[in-house]
């Protein structure tokens, strides 16, 4: 199921890119992603919901982050909105 997960959305490089940092957790993940795949106006970008258990969302990113070789991560479900 597509969703949309909390981060900090900033302007890329590139006038169509934008940079995404996924804070709250450790390390904080990073990466450049295209405008189609974020909402600027509600710092959020898209994923797809894999399963949401005990308060806890596994979520899979568009884009795999720098500081990690998986698009795959755990995030608190308070963080993730359906869209």
């Amino acid at each position: 199921m597509t969703a949309w997960l909390k981060c900090d959305i900033s302007k890329g490089m590139f006038p169509d890119e934008f940079t995404v940092q996924i804070k709250g957790r450790t390390p904080i993940l990073s990466f450049f992603a295209p405008s189609e795949l974020v909402r600027p106006t509600k710092d959020a970008i898209r994923c797809e919901i894999v399963q949401t258990e005990n308060g806890t969302t596994t979520v899979v990113l568009p884009i795999r982050p720098y500081e990690q070789a998986s698009r795959v991560i755990q995030v608190p479900t308070t963080e993730v909105e359906s869209a």
